[in-house]
């Protein structure tokens, strides 16, 4: 009897530092959100858990506008906005399985999404990109790089080209997930003042050599009216 009586509390004390553990962790969490200045209630993740993405709800409407800038073979955070919003999705993506993937997507109709074939950058080009080294594998990066697969040639373009040709002067939310090209487009637009974009989600790729430059480009938007928070390679900025 006094042995199962030391493992009822022995399992008592584990439940009670596990609750102390999971009540730390959320409120370490909500704190983390508090810093932003952004109600949690209206933060919502959309898709799944590789595609998905978390986004501020609040004030997004059927007549917001979305650009979603690195398609991959996974939407469902653009097919999850759709549904919820009534909102039409602007994609941008140039490889080839994407388009294909896209083109194909019975959830993707022309009433509601966009797809352009480009890539960003920093100006208007046709520029080489390097496939991966598994043909399985959707994501290029640019330029030549010797230890992945063949390289393309694919057209890339600005975000205020994009915007002059759909008529848009503001974006409500602009995901980017283009493989590190990311850091000099937006060290880019922030030097020419250029941040039309109320909020951003950013897969960064600090990983790929960008350590620096990721920094910078945190403190850069920082400076520039930008609040974030950074879960894994996920960066949420919000516009104060």
């Amino acid at each position: 009897m006094l042995k199962y009586r030391f493992v009822g509390v022995t399992l008592s004390i584990f439940a009670v530092l596990l609750l102390l553990c999971l009540s730390y962790y959320i409120s370490d969490k909500f704190t983390v959100l508090g810093i932003i200045g952004v109600n949690s209630k209206n933060l919502v993740y959309l898709g799944t858990q590789y595609g998905g993405w978390l986004y501020n709800e609040s004030g997004i409407t059927d007549k917001s506008v979305i650009y979603s800038v690195g398609l991959g073979i996974d939407t469902s955070w653009e097919e999850g906005l759709i549904k919820r919003h009534n909102v039409h999705v602007y994609g941008f993506d140039p490889t080839p399985m994407s388009i294909a993937y896209v083109q194909n997507n019975s959830k993707l109709s022309s009433k509601y999404f966009t797809l352009t074939p480009e890539g960003l950058h920093t100006k208007k080009a046709i520029m080489k990109f390097t496939k991966p080294l598994k043909p399985t594998h959707v994501s290029m990066r640019i330029g030549k790089h010797s230890k992945l697969g063949r390289t393309i040639k694919v057209q890339v373009n600005t975000l205020s080209n994009w915007m002059h040709r759909f008529g848009h002067t503001h974006i409500d939310i602009l995901k980017l997930d283009v493989e590190g090209s990311e850091y000099a487009t937006l060290q880019d637009m922030v030097k020419h003042n250029f941040l039309p974009m109320t909020q951003l989600l950013w897969e960064n790729h600090k990983r790929f050599g960008f350590e620096k430059q990721h920094i910078h480009t945190i403190n850069l938007l920082q400076k520039h009216f930008y609040q974030f928070c950074e879960m894994d390679d996920a960066l949420c900025f919000y516009k104060r």
